[in-house]
């Protein structure tokens, strides 16, 4: 078990408990290797602060979830943003010098998302492993590996209230909401 806390000092403030267990067995005559690991954390702002994202967790890698990059395994909001979209028509109304419609663009604001992977505040991971040792450090291990990346306090991922404020007036009618969605 193990409890980090953050911000004695400085602009950030974060608590974060950790709880791993890792159990090691011999099989066959002492020679092969049952591991299980098991990992769980959560993490928090406190004193009116929020998670930064250096702070959140992400899964992948040797380490925890083999077979993915590493960092690569994270929930996925929508972040919001302001665009314009070109809409280009034929005005009947208005024609060149040989009586052609003149082709005109329109750029129309739109309301886009964008994909972005801000981490997760809860994390678990569960790895199983049979190991055989061949020759010196060589092993062959067959291993499964499963594990999740959340957000528990989605009240922590929140747009910068004056982008907010922004979109909302250039978007009155969009009900946006100050959480990421995810």
């Amino acid at each position: 078990l193990g409890f980090t806390v953050e911000g004695l000092g400085g602009n950030v403030r974060t608590i974060s408990p950790v709880m791993e267990a890792k159990y090691f067995r011999p099989h066959y005559h002492g020679r092969n290797v049952i591991a299980l690991h098991f990992m769980s954390s959560f993490a928090t702002g406190w004193g009116g602060r929020v998670l930064p994202p250096y702070n959140r967790w992400f899964l992948g890698g040797e380490q925890d979830l083999r077979g993915f990059d590493v960092r690569s395994v994270a929930p996925v909001a929508y972040v919001p943003v302001a665009t314009a979209t070109a809409l280009s028509y034929v005005d009947p109304t208005q024609l060149d010098a040989g009586g052609t419609p003149i082709a005109r663009t329109v750029n129309i604001p739109t309301l886009a998302y964008q994909i972005t992977f801000p981490g997760g505040d809860t994390q678990g991971v569960l790895n199983a492993e049979y190991r055989i040792p061949i020759a010196g450090p060589v092993t062959v291990a067959a291993f499964t590996d499963v594990g999740t990346v959340g957000v528990f306090m989605r009240d922590q991922l929140k747009l910068n209230p004056d982008n907010f404020s922004a979109l909302s007036a250039q978007y009155p009618d969009s009900a946006l909401s100050p959480r990421l969605p995810l």
